[in-house]
């Protein structure tokens, strides 16, 4: 295929093509990378005496793959301590992309250098390198000396010596590579500038730079310090904090959502470790925690001072929510519906990240058997299925949604069918009765308890005498044995769904794959569910491509039985490959993006097509 009759349609199945030939056998892999770039496809290749050296070592042979060679080289780096990684002809042209990407970025890329020829090797750190680090005025400028993995012995002995500027500490502490002991001597003394560049070294904040930076927690930036909170940490950063006001502020920032809320819960727990059980002094103390501009242990010595309970309302409800189960309800519940749409106005609105606190309230209250009320299910968003249950039937508007997300949680189905007990004589009649997903619930809950025995041959001849509406398909479609008949009624997020537990539904997914909404996932939940064999899977599933896709895309985790599905395609492939002539890879290619049969179909064509004699 001449150059400028290459389609751009390849450069979409090109990477599914190089992906696919990571799994097979390397003298197939050579054939084919060989064919694709003499036709000018496929990767950028370092040419010359500017290429890189290929790396020795174990798995990073020639027939090695771009990205195994990337990997291998990046481990052999960590153990052995060597400085710098080049990368083999055939590195993907994406490898040493991101590499140079990550060196833009300051050094981000974890001490690998992707680039091409000598410039991309890792420099002789000499004294020469550090004068010019030293001598560079600006960021941008230590960072364009900074392009390969760094000597961090030689550039602490230098630190020592005469402590860099503030710019070369910039940079320093910014990479994820630096040491931590480096880290602490580039912190000392203290520098806003510099501590605001760790959050770019995206890595755990160890353990002694906790205290350092919650002294000086008005000079951190609000995302290092939702770093600080974690499961293990978040208690010691409330009680170690110099300001709570601050915290509070840099934890009701934008991101962060579920730290936010660990935040609020640890300290709700904390103020009621510390009230000795008496909910009045809780609420004095949760209603002061907010505002106090000192550390946790003022705050209690400001309540036992002045114990006096504020109004419950002053609470801010993300804490409010974290009172014991009992004096939680009965607080709540004490309240009018106008006082908590104005504290749910106040704490739960204003940003994403707010919004997302409201479901996590009313999962809250639902536990703690707070009384539902409509102010509260019209806050619901995303709650958890038992939360939506509690609040069904008080909003029109959300009940309108929760049917409609039932249609695909049985869960959720289950929790308010589960209150609506049927006797069940009849099924078909008792399902004709049903009026919406929950009372279709009920009845098979009812006539079958986890419904796997369901008489499929009444349902299927009710249904062709008239078809079930979507509100009774819906709750038979996690069924097991679906038959083919109702599997073909059912809207296509039902058959997606349906396809992981019914071979019938499998089979109607399988050729039409690329219609669905998820392709990849939808395939996955059938082989993981085991729900037909490797071989049907093979022969069925349209179009070739998905295939490819998932087979690539998932490969870490298709092992033991899993694997074997990968090792059909495998075979198919080099089978075909082997016995095909010249020019296969190059055919396969061209096909791959627009072919809709399936992967047996596809190596039939393409190696009949290779056949062809060449037109003029």
């Amino acid at each position: 295929m001449a150059a400028e009759d290459r389609d751009m349609t390849l450069e979409p199945a090109a990477g599914e093509m190089w992906r696919l030939l990571d799994l097979i056998a390397p003298d197939v892999r050579a054939v084919a990378e060989a064919e694709l770039r003499a036709e000018g496809i496929g990767p950028d290749e370092p040419e010359g005496p500017s290429a890189p050296d290929r790396p020795d070592g174990p798995g990073l042979s020639d027939g090695a793959s771009g990205r195994a060679r990337l990997f291998g080289q990046a481990g052999r780096s960590e153990s052995d301590g060597s400085g710098g990684s080049d990368l083999s002809d055939g590195a993907s042209g994406w490898t040493r992309l991101f590499g140079r990407v990550g060196q833009a970025r300051g050094g981000e890329s974890g001490g690998l250098d992707l680039s091409d020829g000598p410039s991309g090797r890792a420099e002789s750190w000499t004294g020469d390198v550090a004068a010019r680090l030293r001598a560079a005025a600006t960021v941008t400028a230590c960072e364009a000396v900074l392009t390969a993995t760094p000597d961090w012995d030689l550039l602490a002995d230098e630190h020592r010596r005469e402590p860099f500027g503030r710019a070369q500490r910039r940079v320093l502490v910014a990479r994820q590579d630096c040491p931590d002991t480096l880290v602490r001597d580039l912190l000392t003394p203290w520098d806003s500038l510099v501590a605001g560049r760790l959050r770019l070294a995206h890595r755990p904040v160890p353990d002694w730079m906790r205290p350092v930076l919650l002294s000086h927690i008005g000079d951190v930036h609000a995302e290092l310090v939702r770093r600080l909170v974690t499961l293990d940490t978040v208690e010691d950063v409330i009680a170690g904090v110099a300001s709570l006001d601050l915290l509070v502020r840099a934890m009701d920032g934008s991101g962060g959502t579920g730290r936010t809320w660990l935040f609020w819960q640890a300290a709700g727990h904390l103020l009621w470790r510390h009230s000795n059980a008496d909910i009045g002094a809780w609420l004095a103390a949760a209603a002061r925690f907010p505002a106090h501009p000192g550390t946790l242990a003022s705050l209690l010595r400001r309540v036992r001072r002045d114990p006096v309970p504020p109004p419950v309302q002053a609470v801010d409800l993300r804490l409010l929510a974290h009172a014991p189960d009992q004096p939680l309800a009965e607080l709540i519940d004490a309240l009018p519906d106008d006082v908590l749409a104005q504290m749910g106005e106040r704490d739960l609105t204003g940003s994403w990240h707010r919004t997302y606190a409201r479901d996590e309230v009313l999962d809250r209250f639902a536990m703690a058997g707070v009384a539902a009320r409509a102010v509260f299910a019209r806050w619901m968003f995303r709650c958890e299925p038992r939360t939506r249950a509690w609040a069904y039937g008080l909003d029109p508007d959300q009940d309108e949604r929760t049917r409609h997300l039932s249609r695909q949680d049985t869960e959720l189905r289950r929790l308010i069918a589960a209150p609506v007990p049927l006797p069940v004589r009849d099924p078909v009649a008792a399902l004709r009765a049903a009026r919406d997903p929950f009372e279709s619930e009920a009845v098979l809950v009812a006539l079958t308890g986890d419904g796997d025995a369901l008489p499929w041959p009444e349902l299927v001849a009710a249904h062709r005498e008239r078809p079930w509406p979507d509100h009774v398909l819906c709750v038979l479609t996690d069924r097991k044995d679906l038959p083919g008949p109702l599997a073909g009624a059912l809207a296509d997020d039902l058959l997606e769904r349906a396809a992981a537990t019914s071979p019938a539904a499998a089979r109607l997914v399988l050729p039409a794959l690329g219609l669905q909404r998820d392709p990849s996932g939808t395939l996955r939940r059938i082989h993981r569910g085991e729900v037909l064999g490797d071989e049907e899977i093979l022969s069925e599933c349209r179009p070739a491509g998905r295939l490819i896709r998932y087979l690539t895309w998932y490969s870490c985790e298709l092992t033991g039985r899993r694997a074997r599905l990968r090792e059909l395609v495998v075979r198919e492939v080099e089978t075909a490959a082997r016995a095909a002539p010249a020019g296969f890879w190059t055919v396969l290619l061209r096909l791959l993006d627009g072919f809709e049969g399936t992967l047996p179909e596809l190596l039939t064509t393409t190696t009949a097509q290779t056949r062809l004699p060449p037109t003029s």
